[in-house]
């Protein structure tokens, strides 16, 4: 960078040295024209506008040759920069991962749940511990909400044991204990993810196809098909939907096969003046938990956009949960 200005520079001084000496010769002579030492107004001295144009247009492309090759310059010199922060970017992912990796006594911590009872609610949270780092007379507790369980050691640096716990519960507060030549460590681990039901109540997801909504003077309007999915259909006894207007029912269909099978289903129009429309899902289980969803399906943003709901009741109809309280 530091020779290309020194180039430019030096190039702009000869510029104005090249004009003002022909400016020089020039005036020269007009000087001998006019006190006769020289016939005529033939003159082998060109005119300085005509050199100073021809000066500055050479500058002129020195300037642009110069700045497309340091563009270029620059332009390599920004993908080096790139692939450099990439490089530095993958190397300290690395470094995260191996002091992650460094900083735990775990080379693995993972639960399951068994054996759920619903008519209790409860079920049993199975941990699994794989140390790094073990001996014979190593004792590793998973203390959950206050609870110790004492795992058993079933291969080499491997553990696993397991308490009842309420599937409505969320788990909070769940440390490692690891106890080996008189010496214990203790490590927090992930809480057990949400509320341990949804291992047992499906999923339920919509996906719309050739589906269309439109207002026309304030109504509200639907129809085309959509495809309903469920997580594990083999656990599922029925899935009913019913097409809602505002907190009005049109009307309730059985789509069990058509969610078993994948099939896409057809909603023919539903025009309203409510604010929205949307589809309640209800899916009873084979433990007999039924799970009723509401999706709003279209809606005019005027008041506002309308709720969902999800809420989950046992086998009697009592609510278990809902996601507004």
């Amino acid at each position: 960078m530091n020779i290309i200005k020194t180039l430019l520079i030096a190039v702009a001084v000869l510029a104005v040295l090249i004009v003002a000496l022909c400016i020089f010769l020039y005036n020269r002579r007009l000087d001998k024209i006019a006190k006769g030492e020289a016939r005529g107004t033939h003159t082998s001295v060109p005119e300085p506008k005509m050199i100073a144009l021809v000066v500055y247009m050479t500058f002129m492309f020195l300037i642009m040759w110069v700045t497309l090759i340091n563009s270029q310059r620059v332009n390599s010199q920004s993908d080096n920069y790139i692939t450099d922060i990439m490089d530095l970017k993958s190397e300290i992912a690395d470094l995260r991962q191996e002091i992650e990796e460094n900083s735990t006594h775990f080379r693995r911590v993972s639960y399951v749940l068994r054996n759920p009872d619903f008519k209790e609610m409860t079920a049993d949270v199975c941990y699994t511990v794989e140390l790094k780092e073990y001996s014979e007379d190593t004792k590793v507790i998973v203390n959950a909400d206050g609870t110790d369980v004492t795992l058993d050691k079933y291969m080499p640096g491997l553990y696993n044991g397991s308490f009842r716990t309420d599937i409505f519960k969320t788990v909070n507060n769940v440390t490692v204990k690891i106890t080996d030549d008189g010496r214990t460590v203790t490590e927090e681990v992930d809480d057990l993810e949400g509320e341990l039901f949804w291992n047992f109540i499906p999923n339920v997801s919509t996906s719309y196809r050739h589906a269309t909504t439109n207002i026309t003077f304030g109504k509200l309007a639907f129809e085309g098909q959509y495809c309903t999915e469920i997580d594990c259909p083999e656990d599922i006894e029925s899935v009913k939907v019913t097409y809602m207007a505002g907190d009005t029912d049109l009307r309730t269909i059985d789509i069990t096969e058509d969610v078993i099978s994948g099939n896409t289903i057809t909603c023919d129009k539903i025009t309203t003046d409510e604010k929205s429309i949307s589809f309640r899902y209800e899916v009873i289980t084979k433990s007999g938990l039924k799970l009723v969803e509401k999706q709003a399906v279209s809606f005019n943003d005027s008041p506002g956009y309308p709720d969902n709901y999800t809420e989950v009741y046992d086998p009697d109809g009592n609510k278990l949960w809902d996601n507004e309280t």
